[in-house]
């Protein structure tokens, strides 16, 4: 059997977004038995506003840092829960791609694997897109 994972760092303690992420993406949803549509985020210094493929909107601040990135909601159907996950980042010759796997709004605990979330069980997997900057 495979060596358990190391415990992820501690979430930061006030709102923050890398500055690679800041800026507009779009993707899909990536687990087992999604929903197919696009999705559009736009990535501020310190939130994020999704919209689904539904067309709702919603908006949380954003805790991150390296590997793990929560949202507390401020606005939309889950305002006032939190949704916590996990990232990487790659980096194309004109785009950035992010893999990103996230709980449940309220579940409160991130998804211990990106192969985990794949199962859509108490989490959902977007890949996500952004052009570079030139």
């Amino acid at each position: 059997p495979a060596p358990p994972m190391p415990p992820p760092p501690p979430p930061p303690v006030k709102p923050v977004v890398p500055p690679e992420v800041t800026g507009q993406w779009r993707g899909l949803r990536i687990e087992r038995n999604y929903k197919m549509g696009e999705w559009y985020l736009n990535f501020t210094a310190q939130n994020v506003t999704v919209k689904s493929p539904d067309g709702k909107v919603a908006t949380a601040a954003v805790f991150s840092n390296d590997k793990i990135m929560n949202f507390k909601y401020t606005a939309g159907d889950y305002a006032g829960k939190v949704q916590m996950g996990i990232y990487e980042l790659g980096f194309g010759p004109v785009t950035i791609d992010m893999t990103l796997a996230a709980s449940t709004p309220g579940l409160e605990q991130a998804p211990v694997s990106f192969e985990s979330a794949m199962s859509g069980e108490n989490a959902g997997v977007l890949l996500i897109y952004k052009l570079k900057e030139f």
